[in-house]
């Protein structure tokens, strides 16, 4: 991603020795209209700007970049979709791509890739600022709070 334009591009990590990305787990909700095939492998290695992406994907752009994040992996983009090697090869090594990943973003409260994933749920969150405050409740139902996660300095139980 390019923080100063707004655009990105496909990108092949396989030669760099240390790559940090998030993964991003999202509902489809049917074809992708934006997605790698074969015959657009050399315009998905260009430049494009966020906005023309589907919202899910938009958003999980955000929270790469509020957390620090240059690569995301993503499905429809980095597997091309309408070649049966890469499809297989790629399939094949998704659950090393998630567990290798620095974080995988879900985004499961959108049921399509339209819709989105970052809308206010109520919680207290200053991503810039590294703060993330969530609710929590123990699973006896016996005690409450909050979850604080702060921008390096690990998390804190209040």
């Amino acid at each position: 991603m390019d923080d100063e334009r707004e655009i990105v591009r496909l990108i092949d990590t396989s030669q760099e020795q240390f790559v940090f990305w998030a993964a991003l787990s999202y509902v489809w909700g049917g074809d992708q209209i934006l997605k790698t095939t074969v015959s657009s492998t050399t315009e998905r290695n260009e430049q494009m700007a966020i906005s023309e992406f589907p919202q899910t994907l938009q958003d999980a752009f955000t929270v790469c970049k509020a957390i620090g994040i240059q690569h995301l992996w993503v499905d429809c983009l980095c597997i091309v979709q309408d070649d049966e090697e890469d499809l297989a090869r790629e399939l094949e090594a998704m659950p090393k791509i998630y567990q290798n990943a620095w974080v995988t973003i879900s985004a499961s409260t959108a049921d399509n890739v339209s819709r989105g994933f970052l809308e206010d749920r109520g919680y207290a969150t200053d991503f810039y600022g590294g703060i993330v405050s969530l609710p929590y409740i123990s699973t006896d139902g016996n005690s409450s709070g909050s979850i604080v996660l702060c921008g390096g300095a690990g998390a804190q139980w209040s």
